[in-house]
């Protein structure tokens, strides 16, 4: 079991040999505690743990390779005892050539330490692209759990502001959010999604709480999308987009169809896997009405122009189901139109 003491000796011991500027773990309690706290700003290095979903890669890889070995020996056997034939497992596996280093681990000196280094760590030396930058808003990766819905979304709705950018390897991103408290801990590139967001786009409501004023005057209390209770705030009707919710009642028997729809263009904050518009539309036929749904896939890059996308969706939407559906650019407000296409259908 490792305790705070422990760890603090093996720390010590450490840092008579070398002495790093940068200790990252994870967030166990063993490393977080008031003497490891104590021995390090003796030391003046800087502690600190990532919050992502990121794993000991390294360990897991040997757990791997030494439970591959050991379940070898189960089906042997027909046994899962292993005590006798442990240290047997390890000595093997440190006398295994490994492909990362070029040699076995019981061959490894300090004499071929920095050449070790260097195969493993060499591409480090070349200066890395840095795709975020102090101020930039991002979106942070929800944890991808085993058993998380892969048609869920894996960005958080509530949106941060680059606090800090640290040029370690990799780099990592220190974080605020937007009222300007601190993120604990820091974020990999890969873990963040930059957005492009004005203050004067439009947010998602999550609920509204209450309501004062009357007509022109009338005010919502709305907890937003993603965001906790500190963001809570009121927001004037004529403020928002979509009205909330007011019936239109038609007296006597009507039939009514889909004149128009507003979509967002988000398509940026699109990863590959998911940039799928989804289309259902009636085909009448004499007898019956059938209902086709088709999967549209359009590549997006970071700078396609908002025209040659709305152009390799139409084109794509044509292939699937013909004249019956057409996008179009609202370039006064920063929406795209998805309508039925009158002039195709005539």
């Amino acid at each position: 079991m490792k305790t705070a003491e422990a760890v603090k000796n093996a720390f010590e011991n450490l840092f008579e040999q070398a002495k790093p500027k940068n200790i990252q773990t994870d967030k166990g309690s063993e490393f977080y505690n008031s003497q490891l706290k104590s021995l390090f700003q003796r030391h003046s290095i800087n502690h600190y743990s990532a919050e992502g979903d990121h794993k000991a890669s390294v360990v897991e890889r040997f757990n791997r390779t030494l439970k591959n070995k050991m379940f070898r020996v189960f089906t042997y056997r027909n046994s899962y005892k292993y005590e006798d034939i442990l240290h047997l497992l390890v000595k093997s596996y440190n006398d295994t050539e490994h492909r990362s280093i070029g040699m076995a681990p019981s061959q490894v000196t300090r004499e071929v330490e920095p050449q070790i280094f260097k195969k493993l760590y060499g591409f480090l030396e070349k200066n890395q692209k840095v795709i975020l930058n102090k101020g930039d808003l991002v979106r942070i990766s929800k944890a991808n759990k085993t058993f998380r819905r892969g048609y869920l979304p894996g960005w958080s709705d509530e949106v941060f502001r680059v606090k800090k950018v640290y040029f370690s390897h990799p780099t990592t991103f220190e974080l605020q959010d937007l009222k300007s408290e601190a993120i604990k801990g820091r974020f990999y590139a890969e873990e963040l999604q930059k957005i492009s967001k004005r203050s004067d786009d439009y947010w998602r409501i999550e609920k509204v709480l209450k309501t004062k004023g009357i007509g022109r005057k009338k005010e919502y209390y709305v907890k937003w999308q993603g965001f906790d209770e500190r963001f809570n705030s009121w927001v004037k009707e004529a403020w928002m987009r979509t009205k909330l919710a007011r019936p239109i009642i038609l007296t006597g028997a009507w039939e009514v169809g889909l004149s128009e729809i507003f979509v967002p263009r988000t398509w940026f904050n699109i990863g590959n896997h998911n940039n799928k518009y989804s289309i259902t539309y009636e085909e009448t036929k004499i007898i019956e009405k059938d209902y086709a749904e088709y999967d549209i896939g359009v590549k997006i890059e970071q700078r396609t122009a908002d025209a040659d996308i709305i152009e390799e969706i139409n084109q794509s939407t044509e292939e699937k189901c013909g004249h019956f559906v057409a996008f179009s650019l609202d370039r006064k407000n920063v929406n795209v139109h998805i309508a039925p296409n009158y002039e195709s259908c005539i």
